[in-house]
């Protein structure tokens, strides 16, 4: 079996900042050692790079179940959750291709509110825009 990790896996984690293309490479062996005679499925090469430490258990178990884009947010990644704030959703996260570690906090305003707040939002901007 080939230890080469799928071109689509190495890209997009290139792109969000989890992984470069040698670290995904590196954990080759370990993927084949998972795996033995069976196919390398894409799960099995974020198993392995959560286990060499590359990717945090969050990042893997959003990875694996399909919700990996949800791990960038704007400028940032998302690597853990925190209990804190209890108003928002917590993370931890990094900003992408930089070493500064954040605390971001995640809010969704009911579906009701969106387009108000939206509207709100650009006026608070178009205000910013003016003091400038």
């Amino acid at each position: 079996m080939p230890e080469t990790a799928p071109e689509k896996l190495t890209a997009w984690h290139a792109g969000l900042g989890l992984a470069t293309p040698a670290e995904v490479a590196a954990v080759g062996g370990r993927v084949r050692r998972l795996t033995r005679d069976l196919p390398q499925f894409e799960s099995v090469w974020v198993d392995a790079l959560a286990q060499a430490g590359v990717l945090t258990r969050y990042q893997a178990a959003e990875i694996n179940a399909g919700r990996g884009a949800g791990l960038r947010v704007g400028p940032f990644c998302l690597a853990d959750t925190c209990r804190w704030p209890e108003y928002g959703r917590g993370f931890r996260a990094r900003r992408i291709g930089a070493d500064e570690i954040v605390r971001l906090t995640v809010f969704e305003p009911p579906q009701r509110d969106r387009t108000a707040m939206a509207a709100q939002l650009e006026a608070l901007a178009d205000r910013g825009r003016q003091l400038v």
